[in-house]
């Protein structure tokens, strides 16, 4: 199935087809299956997240990032900024900017441990504290809305199944294998 040009772009619907075909097309021995369980979260928690953040988050002047690193600290307790970043699913790249913004506006501390002088520790402050909760409500009562979608048995099933996936640990992936010794994929320029 191929797209004429010029033409709107398509559906979120109609995407999974579209993906679908181009990946048979490509490599018809390729697990769609396995396609649709990963293309379908990665789609699926994109969406959320943008959701959270357009609705809940920016109207009360925070981003996403922020409030995971919040949500973390609040959950957590102080931590290392690599441990936060790892925690929040924040990347370590972006980390600086959002301490830096957070502690600009009196929402965390960092200072040095006291147990490693080398190493900084973040700590949430009490108006973090106060604006983490008040974010709380607001997200919790969004996250009830996407989770009434389903029913009581779809979302204990996902839940499930997403704590299994969280759980696994993948081997190292080694993209010679398939393709056999040698073999080595043009660049992306």
């Amino acid at each position: 199935m191929t797209r004429k040009r010029g033409r709107l772009a398509p559906r979120a619907s109609e995407f999974g087809e579209l993906a679908r075909a181009a990946l048979v097309a490509s490599r018809p021995d390729a697990s769609v299956e396995s396609m649709d369980v990963v293309l379908g979260l990665v789609r699926v928690g994109n969406r959320l997240q943008h959701d959270l953040e357009r609705t809940v988050h920016r109207p009360q002047g925070m981003t996403w990032a922020a409030y995971r690193v919040l949500f973390t600290l609040g959950a957590a307790g102080p931590l290392a900024p690599n441990d936060l970043a790892r925690l929040s699913s924040v990347t370590p790249a972006s980390m600086s900017a959002v301490l830096n913004t957070l502690e600009k506006y009196g929402m965390v501390t960092r200072a040095r441990s006291d147990v490693d002088a080398r190493m900084t520790i973040v700590t949430m402050t009490d108006h973090g504290g106060d604006t983490l909760e008040r974010l709380l409500g607001l997200n919790n009562r969004r996250e009830e809305q996407w989770a009434a979608i389903l029913t009581e048995r779809e979302r204990v099933t996902l839940i499930r199944l997403l704590d299994k996936l969280l759980a696994a640990h993948l081997p190292p992936f080694d993209p010679d294998e398939e393709q056999g010794a040698g073999s080595t994929p043009q660049s992306v320029k």
